[in-house]
Parts: C-alpha cells; sequence; structure tokens
C-alpha cells in the first residue's frame, strides 16, 4: 500500500471522528526573485481534535520517519501536544480513544 493511500485513509477517518485535518504538502513558492520553502521536517497531518492539538506523520508498514520529522514529534510533545507516526488508521483510533478516556477521568 502506498504511503498517499494510508494518508488518505487516516484523513477520512479523522474527519470521520469529528477532527479539523489540515494536509501539508511540501512545496516551493516564488516571490519576485525569492523561493521560499517549507521548513524539513513539518508533519504530514495538523489535527485539532476536541480541543487537541495532534500532528500526525504517516508512514507505510516499513517507512521511517526522517530525523528532522522525529525533532518535530518531539517538539510537539514538549510543547504539550500529542505527535507520532501512524502506519494505519487503528494507530489513529488508538490515540483518540485514548484522549477521549483522560477527558471523561
Amino acid at each position: 500500500m502506498l504511503e498517499a493511500d494510508i494518508k488518505a485513509g487516516i484523513v477520512e477517518y479523522l474527519q470521520y471522528r469529528g477532527a479539523h485535518v489540515i494536509k501539508i504538502i511540501g512545496h516551493m513558492a516564488h516571490e519576485g526573485n525569492r523561493v521560499f520553502r517549507q521548513r524539513p521536517g513539518i508533519l504530514d497531518l495538523i489535527v485539532c481534535y476536541k480541543g487537541y492539538f495532534l500532528g500526525v506523520e504517516t508512514k507505510t508498514p516499513k517507512g521511517r520517519p526522517t530525523p528532522k520529522q522525529t525533532e518535530e514529534i518531539q517538539a510537539i510533545q514538549r510543547a504539550g501536544g500529542r505527535a507520532f507516526v501512524a502506519r494505519n488508521i487503528e494507530d489513529v483510533a488508538a490515540i483518540l480513544d485514548e484522549l477521549e478516556k483522560e477527558e471523561s477521568e
């Protein structure tokens, strides 16, 4: 399965659960003679779920985050958000269920 297919399924699932999802697509932009690039390591999905900030990096079962993505995950976690690598919908469901459990305690 391609990472794009995994990502599409995860986005659909997050939206089904009521999350607001921003899909990040790396690119370059030109303004006059200046070129702007997205900062390396930005995660694939920025998510707001019931007031929680989530950063999600999608990968295939064998895929690994880059060192910059790992740094980004750690930075989000230090700031109090949740950030993780998701290889399937079940990975995301587990995090959302955990957040809901914490909320109800």
